[in-house]
C-alpha cells in the first residue's frame, strides 16, 4: 500500500506530490523530535491518506476504510525522505531504489 500511496499521482508526473511530500517529511521530522503537533500531519493524494500518530503512520485507502496499514513512522519518515531523492533522479531503466523497513508492515 505504501508504494500506491507514493506513486498514486492522478495520471501526472511522479513530482505532483513532491511539495506535499516535503512538508510531509517535514512534520513527521518534528513529531518524531518532539517539537510539533500531530493534529494536522495528515496527507491526501488521488485515494490514499496518510495519517501520523506519534509512533506510526495509518496508510488507508480513501474509498474503503476498512483497507489499511500502518508503518512505524521512522520507517515511514526513512521511506518517504528515499522516495523523495528518487524521484529527483534521472528518469533510466536501470534506476531503482530498494527500501528496506526495520518492522514488518501490519
Amino acid at each position: 500500500m505504501f508504494a500506491e500511496f507514493l506513486s498514486d499521482n492522478g495520471g501526472m508526473n511522479y513530482d505532483i506530490y513532491e511539495k506535499d511530500f516535503i512538508i510531509l517529511k517535514g512534520k513527521i521530522d518534528d513529531i518524531i523530535s518532539g517539537s510539533h503537533n500531530i493534529e494536522d500531519a495528515i496527507f491526501c493524494t488521488e485515494s490514499w491518506c496518510a495519517g501520523v500518530s506519534n509512533n506510526d503512520v495509518i496508510i488507508s485507502f480513501s474509498y474503503d476504510e476498512t483497507y489499511y496499514e500502518f508503518i512505524n513512522i521512522k520507517d515511514f519518515q526513512y521511506a518517504l525522505k528515499t522516495w523523495l531523492k528518487f524521484i529527483k533522479t534521472t528518469p533510466s531503466l536501470e534506476a531503482s531504489v530498494e527500501i528496506e523497513l526495520n518492522e514488518p508492515v501490519s
